[in-house]
């Protein structure tokens, strides 16, 4: 009796607490961010929609970050070609402006149309981007901007 009595207490062991991962995650392994709104009414990225099944989704990719004060900016031109935080090039009036709206430096002077990624500073400062769902190691931050790649990681990617 206390072999069967064992026997059915440790299948249900086994059973309880060796089940797949699978069964306790099913959503897949795949990183395709997007912003969603928490129950506690916080934003916040999620892996994947499957992650994000509980929260009411926003937009597809990460979600913004929250904005810093702006410093007050003087007056003067002095343009910068910059890339806007998505990516767009865009000539700033002074380089506090372009620090202000998160912006990457270029060169100095307007933007022209004739704008190459050899514009890119040539700093090594490699970063991980993600576009169309291959990732690709940049020498810098400037670069993957200018390939339209989505950000994934600083450094190399693995």
């Amino acid at each position: 009796m206390h072999r069967f009595l064992f026997f059915i207490v440790s299948v249900f062991f086994i059973t309880a607490f060796s089940s797949s991962a699978e069964a306790r995650d099913p959503c897949p392994k795949i990183y395709q961010p997007v912003c969603a709104l928490t129950t506690d009414g916080t934003t916040k990225t999620f892996g994947n929609f499957c992650e994000a099944k509980h929260a009411t989704i926003i937009s597809q990719g990460q979600c913004p970050t929250k904005p810093k004060p702006a410093a007050a900016c003087p007056k003067n031109y002095a343009p910068i070609c910059g890339l806007s935080p998505v990516g767009n090039e865009k000539t700033y009036s002074n380089m506090c402006e372009l620090r202000n709206q998160e912006g990457d430096a270029i060169y100095k002077g307007a933007c022209t149309t004739k704008a190459t990624s050899t514009q890119c500073p040539r700093n090594f400062a490699p970063v991980c981007g993600s576009k169309a769902r291959v990732q690709k190691t940049y020498s810098n931050d400037c670069y993957r901007k200018k390939a339209g790649a989505n950000f994934v990681s600083q450094g190399a990617c693995r």
